[in-house]
């Protein structure tokens, strides 16, 4: 088992979050290639089908390895690779809903016991079935322009909807900000269970309170196996330092950590955002 960490830090009209989570995976963490363009998408894509999502796992994907987990779909359409029209695996880390169709592109490896694996950015973007037949007749890069202005158009409608809810709510409630990061969390991070927050909290406060977990007798007992320094957040001290360095005035950070029920359930989360 090893102990892996991410940040990323999210922009909002104040100021800046910082999100740093730690949890134990085994071998190597999946990489999720950034989208440049229609034509790199293609290039690195084997295999490019539109598929209908037959049934997805019962339970939380967070069960799995790097959260990717499998996918029964039926194939209905090939636009490029050697996949046959017809019942196949495929796995993702993105969210998918029975019944809907979906373009999946391929970016490569192996992961659930399938060698389709979509999880590079925009390698999953839902197509309604009947809009297929727009795409006849066209290039692939034709078929995936029109595929993606589709999308960017249901997108856009969906942000003017939900700004136009936001303003209506915003009528109705207010939320502080540790509110509205534990709500924020418990979606994006702890797949619903409630958080609690703590902060917001210095650089300086960060790496005392990272120093005092470090001193728990197992994880000296590890750092001592391994020849790790003592530095804030141990082995993943690289990490950090590239997240810290990201930091600016303004920015704020908090320490979260998922209710005993998510531990309970071996999905548990704590970090900091």
């Amino acid at each position: 088992m090893t102990t892996c960490a991410c940040g990323a830090n999210h922009e909002d009209h104040a100021s800046n979050y910082f999100l740093v989570l730690f949890w134990a995976v085994s071998g190597q963490a999946v990489v999720v290639s950034p989208f440049v363009d229609v034509k790199t998408m293609i290039n690195r894509s084997p295999d490019i089908v539109i598929a209908k999502c037959i049934t997805i796992p019962g339970y939380a994907p967070s069960r799995f390895e790097d959260r990717v987990y499998p996918a029964k779909v039926e194939v209905r359409m090939v636009l490029k690779g050697e996949k046959r029209i017809g019942p196949t695996t495929i796995a993702t880390l993105y969210r998918l809903e029975p019944d809907k169709t979906y373009l999946f592109c391929n970016s490569g490896g192996s992961a659930c016991g399938t060698d389709f694996v979509s999880v590079a950015e925009l390698s999953v973007v839902p197509v309604p079935l009947e809009f297929t037949i727009s795409l006849e007749g066209k290039t692939l890069e034709q078929q995936m322009t029109t595929i993606y202005k589709y999308q960017k158009v249901q997108v856009d409608r969906a942000i003017r909807e939900l700004q136009q809810e936001s303003e209506l709510l915003a009528k109705a409630v207010t939320l502080d900000r540790r509110e509205e990061l534990a709500i924020l969390i418990s979606q994006r991070c702890v797949n619903g269970f409630s958080v609690e927050i703590d902060g917001p909290l210095t650089v300086e406060q960060v790496e005392v309170e990272s120093l005092q977990v470090l001193e728990d007798p197992i994880l000296k007992r590890i750092q001592k196996d391994k020849d790790i320094k003592r530095v804030p957040f141990g082995g993943e001290n690289k990490h950090w330092l590239a997240l810290k360095d990201k930091y600016k005035e303004g920015d704020e950070m908090y320490f979260f950590r998922s209710d005993p029920t998510s531990w309970k359930w071996l999905c548990g989360s704590e970090g900091m955002y």
